[in-house]
């Protein structure tokens, strides 16, 4: 499969890039260390002078638990588009998750 790179587009926000990994409360270095890239490429991401590809969005969507479709154009969807992936939450991580679902209902 080919890793295609996201169209640099007026309704794609790159500050939500910024604003994700912030959130994270992860530097430039820690998050290009998670991404597999270098800080300058994060900080390119993040300024808009280039763009990830669709591999290096759906790492970023994982680590901050959002849906492709926010990163992408900042438009929210169901509740479960925003469910984390489980094999990336730890133990403790899954069962704080259930718990919260179980209460929910």
């Amino acid at each position: 499969m080919q890793n295609t790179k996201i169209e640099k587009q007026e309704s794609y926000c790159y500050e939500r890039l910024k604003d994700l990994r912030m959130s994270l409360k992860l530097t430039q270095k820690q998050m290009a260390e998670r991404l597999g890239v270098s800080r300058a490429t994060v900080s390119n991401y993040e300024n808009g002078s280039s763009s990830p590809g669709h591999d290096i969005i759906r790492e970023y969507c994982s680590a901050g638990h959002v849906s492709y479709e926010w990163l992408i154009d900042g438009k929210e969807c169901d509740t479960h588009c925003n469910l984390p992936n489980m094999e990336n939450l730890s133990y403790t991580e899954k069962k704080e998750l259930i718990k919260n679902l179980v209460d929910a209902l």
